[in-house]
């Protein structure tokens, strides 16, 4: 016991030397606010009238070295996806609100061409979520699912499913009876794909049995999205698509959007949405931005941080980019600093708040480690700055390599002083913001 405080007493004076060096490195960059792009949006100037429906927000493209990036290194990503035969249809680099690299290896899609994004669409539903609350249309995080339901004669209706929260459901941590990663889609034992073959798919959820206290176990699950998505719907009014285009996708200039529905006429919240490689870069770029565009709050700031903030360790599953979290609906891999929605075959949308970076994949690829080595061995290495760009002064690598060291040994702190005092559960759902209250 006490060697393991002895560790932790020394890892936790390493955690402090590296955020006091942290700090150093942060204060040495120039006034300029480090996460805004360089392009017409103004980030200290009111919107000057509501969004009318008519966004002249444009992409602006720049080259690499302009921006900060290396294009030697990026030069090297089709070689990559040829060597591992990789059915890779777009890459899309965005650094500091410009399109520094882009490729469309598949003759089949272009930069406006509608690709299925998959469970990338949970991730938007989650964006969608924050904008429900923030405009008083969803109390918040810690209302009960069932209260959304008063007409329904909910079955296996016990303490257990009374209890579960939009929180449990945001962090899929439900505690409901599903498994749709044991099977195949094509399989219908599949929970995913009994759910969207079934009359009323809703209802399927609802009426799941418990295998669970909510908030004990983290399970992967479209139903949970499904449910939440519906939520919004039931609260706001109007069609999903309505909403996403008046509240989210509107404001953004995306039009040209197709969003499946499933078999009693629902969108489908786990995953149905398709959209063109640009524009999914212009939501990661909204999340990079603190949900703020053209001179408009989009998204609130505190449902971004929160939402891609670690709330349950996803057990044994790591890719090149670390251990994964999820926060609502939103994957993270805490110790790269970097919070993503990802799909099934290969879409994502990676943020990396630290380089200012977003990076959009789409692919139909079943290699799931393809893109995330993609990322860590080509894309972040390319990441460099000169004090005539950005910075007037520079944040040394030093303490950019500091970032997951000082996240590692804060994650060990963690846990030795979970098992210390005797602890061992890996769910936390603790969350602070007022706007999701």
């Amino acid at each position: 016991m006490r060697t393991l405080l002895d560790k932790s007493r020394r890892l936790e004076s390493l955690v402090a030397l590296s955020a006091l060096l942290l700090a150093f490195g942060v204060n040495m960059l120039s006034p300029r606010p480090m996460f805004l792009p360089t392009t017409s949006m103004s980030a200290h100037q009111p919107a000057s009238a509501p969004f009318d429906g008519d966004s002249l927000w444009e992409w602006e493209t720049a080259t690499p070295e302009s921006i900060g990036l290396n294009s030697t290194k990026l030069n090297e990503i089709p070689a990559f996806i040829e060597s591992r035969s990789l059915v890779i249809d777009s890459v899309v680099v965005i650094r500091r609100g410009q399109i520094g690299y882009e490729l469309y290896p598949s003759a089949e899609y272009s930069q406006n061409s509608l690709h299925a994004i998959a469970s990338c669409t949970k991730s938007v539903v989650s964006m969608l979520f924050g904008i429900a609350v923030q405009k008083g249309l969803i109390s918040g995080i810690e209302t009960n699912l069932v209260d959304f339901y008063p007409e329904l004669d909910i079955q296996n209706l016990d303490e257990r499913k009374s209890s579960i929260t939009l929180e449990h459901l945001l962090t899929m941590t439900a505690g409901l009876d599903w498994d749709q990663w044991s099977y195949d889609y094509e399989d219908p034992r599949n929970s995913a794909t009994q759910m969207y073959s079934s009359e009323d798919p809703i209802r399927y959820v609802l009426d799941l049995p418990m295998a669970s206290t909510p908030g004990s176990e983290w399970v992967y699950s479209c139903g949970a999205a499904h449910l939440i998505l519906n939520i919004i719907e039931r609260c706001t009014g109007k069609t999903a698509l309505q909403f996403a285009m008046d509240a989210l996708f509107g404001p953004l200039g995306i039009t040209d959007v197709y969003w499946a529905k499933d078999s009693a006429g629902n969108y489908k919240g786990g995953g149905g949405l398709y959209l063109s490689p640009r524009d999914m870069a212009k939501l990661g770029l909204l999340c990079l931005q603190s949900g703020f565009w053209d001179g408009e709050q989009i998204i609130p700031s505190e449902w971004v941080v929160a939402s891609g903030q670690s709330r349950v360790d996803v057990d044994d599953y790591s890719t090149a980019i670390g251990p994964a979290g999820y926060g609502f609906l939103w994957w993270t891999a805490p110790y790269l600093g970097i919070h993503y929605a990802s799909g099934i075959y290969g879409q994502r949308i990676f943020i990396h708040p630290v380089s200012n970076l977003v990076v959009v994949f789409t692919a139909s690829t079943e290699d799931y480690e393809a893109e995330a080595s993609l990322l860590t061995e080509l894309i972040l290495p390319a990441v460099h700055d000169t004090s005539s760009l950005e910075y007037s002064g520079l944040l040394p690598q030093t303490v950019l390599l500091l970032i997951p060291v000082l996240v590692s040994a804060l994650s060990t702190v963690l846990e030795i002083r979970k098992r210390t005092a005797g602890i061992s559960a890996h769910v936390s759902l603790s969350v602070t913001p007022e706007v999701i209250r």
